[in-house]
């Protein structure tokens, strides 16, 4: 949250924020997904999302999800633009 805070503050309205990251299946029931979601939180204190689940971060941050394009696997690259 502290680093999409920094972003927000120095960017133009309207700014494109390019992510790469994982994005979870909103109804994942296979152990790979639920996996590295407690792999993130024990070793990187991090956490794989579902898109409801960015879409809330990038609005808490000031954000809108514009875009989340599969790239393979759970890879997906979500774009963003500043509200």
């Amino acid at each position: 949250m502290v680093i999409l805070n920094n972003v927000k503050a120095n960017a133009p309205r309207g700014a494109k924020l390019p992510l790469i990251d994982a994005v979870v299946d909103e109804s994942a029931t296979s152990s790979f997904p639920i996996v590295l979601d407690v792999e993130m939180l024990t070793f990187a204190s991090g956490r794989e999302r579902t898109r409801s689940q960015w879409q809330n971060l990038l609005e808490k941050a000031g954000f809108r999800l514009a875009s989340a394009t599969a790239l393979g696997g759970l890879s997906r690259l979500v774009g963003a633009v500043v509200a």
